[in-house]
C-alpha cells in the first residue's frame, strides 16, 4: 500500500511541477533574477525588516530613520512591475498548494470519521 501512496505522491509532485502556477512562478523568478536593481532593493528591504524585528524583540525603540528607510524600500518594491509579477505568481502557487493540502487533509479527516 505505501508504494501506491508514494507513486501517487510522485504523480502529484509532477502535476504540481507542470502546473501553470508553478511555471508562472518559475518564469517570474527568472525575470526577477535578471533585474539586479530589484534584487538589491529586495535584499535591503529584508535586511531592514530583520533589523527592525530584532530591535522590537529586544524591546529597543525603532528609530524614525529606520521606519523611513523601511517604508522607502517597501514603496520602491511595490512600484516594481517585476516584483509585483513575482509576488502574484508566488501567491497563486501558494494558493494551489493550500488547496492541495486542504483536499488531502479533508480526505484523511473523512476517513477518521468513518
Amino acid at each position: 500500500m505505501s508504494k501506491a501512496i508514494l507513486d501517487m505522491a510522485r504523480t502529484l509532485g509532477q502535476a504540481l511541477a507542470d502546473s501553470p502556477q508553478r511555471q508562472a512562478l518559475h518564469e517570474a523568478w527568472l525575470t526577477l533574477q535578471e533585474h539586479k536593481d530589484v534584487l538589491e532593493t529586495l535584499g535591503a528591504f529584508q535586511q531592514q525588516a530583520g533589523k527592525m524585528q530584532q530591535l522590537e524583540q529586544q524591546g529597543r525603540p525603532i528609530e524614525v530613520e529606520d521606519k523611513r528607510k523601511f517604508q522607502t524600500l517597501h514603496d520602491k518594491l511595490v512600484a516594481s512591475d517585476i516584483f509585483k509579477r513575482y509576488t502574484a505568481a508566488e501567491m497563486e502557487f501558494s494558493d494551489l498548494m493550500r488547496q492541495v493540502h486542504a483536499t488531502i487533509r479533508k480526505q484523511v479527516a473523512d476517513m477518521e470519521k468513518a
